[in-house]
């Protein structure tokens, strides 16, 4: 297997044509490639400490996001920021372009899904808690954009101390955001920490207490379990899917005993590739930090992103 190494790692943005992948220092460096020959198209400085990027549509626009919550939006022709806009003070999940190219859709840990105007810089709320309001206890576990069902999916905790939870989705376009409860979960909810996967068919989570990957269909019901392979000395540290639903990808970090820190520091990592269908293992990886994991053309390429770069390979 071929494996190229691309600057920039962290969480890679793939654009829903598949055409380009932004990758970040997480400094203020940002990185976009062309996704079917990995060229290197444009590095761009912006905002320090970036946390996430999106590339619209037209591959004109880059959106970079920082821990601040504060949004820098570049065109990339020219490398000129459009417009800067401090948001509601408060970092979150992924980003989303609409299909106008110039409106973004921000979610943050708050819960809000908000609207920023790229060329105006002007923003506001479209759901969630009002400006400046912070959410005591947190009741917002993750909000990510699904673009298989093009549907806005919050996982939302009970709060109070009260178990189990509820997802709800939304129309993924700005003039039309109005959540809806789909599922609710009595026990815990799917932790996008432990990997959560919206793929072409079907959604994926772990069950770290079972160690069972769970497939759900896309209002999160139940449908089938799997025993997951445990090939290292630890437990896994996250799933992936891959779109198509061909491959799991597994991280298992360090192998030893995480207590033990003078063989944490020399200790090497694993993370390893399965065929989906028969868990038979395709691959190995030694990648210390692994981050993200991302699947394109077919399921034929992936990137595996980490703290310290990325590594794009075809299957």
């Amino acid at each position: 297997m071929k494996i190229k190494k691309w600057k920039g790692g962290f969480r890679p943005f793939l654009t829903e044509d598949e055409s380009m992948i932004s990758t970040t220092s997480s400094r203020n460096t940002v990185y976009v490639y062309n996704a079917d020959n990995g060229k290197l198209l444009h590095t761009v400085k912006t905002v320090s400490n970036v946390s996430e990027t999106a590339v619209s549509g037209d591959g004109k626009l880059l959106a970079a996001k920082n821990t601040s919550g504060t949004i820098s939006v570049i065109c990339l022709e020219t490398q000129e920021e459009i417009c800067r806009s401090a948001m509601e003070g408060r970092e979150g999940y992924a980003m989303l372009f609409m299909p106008d190219h110039r409106t973004l859709l921000d979610f943050d840990w708050e819960g809000r899904t908000m609207r920023l105007d790229c060329i105006t810089g002007r923003h506001d709320i479209l759901d969630g808690p009002g400006a400046g309001v912070k959410s005591l206890p947190k009741l917002t576990s993750h909000i990510q954009y699904d673009a298989f069902s093009n549907q806005i999916c919050k996982l939302c905790f009970n709060g109070s101390g009260l178990p189990g939870g509820r997802v709800m989705v939304s129309p993924a376009c700005a003039d039309q955001i109005a959540f809806r409860t789909v599922h609710e979960f009595e026990t815990a909810l799917p932790r996008a920490s432990d990997g959560l996967s919206f793929c072409r068919t079907n959604n994926y989570y772990l069950d770290r207490r079972q160690n069972q990957l769970v497939a759900a269909d896309k209002s999160f019901t139940e449908l089938f379990r799997k025993e997951l392979p445990a090939p290292g000395i630890c437990s896994v540290d996250k799933i992936w899917v891959s779109k198509d639903e061909k491959y799991l990808f597994m991280d298992f970090g360090r192998q030893c005993d995480s207590r033990d820190f003078a063989a944490y520091k020399t200790a090497k990592s694993l993370s390893c590739l399965f065929a989906l269908d028969t868990m038979e293992q395709i691959a190995e990886f030694d990648y210390d930090y692994v981050s993200d994991f991302l699947t394109f053309d077919g399921d034929r390429k992936f990137l595996l992103a980490t703290w310290h770069g990325s590594y794009m390979g075809v299957l």
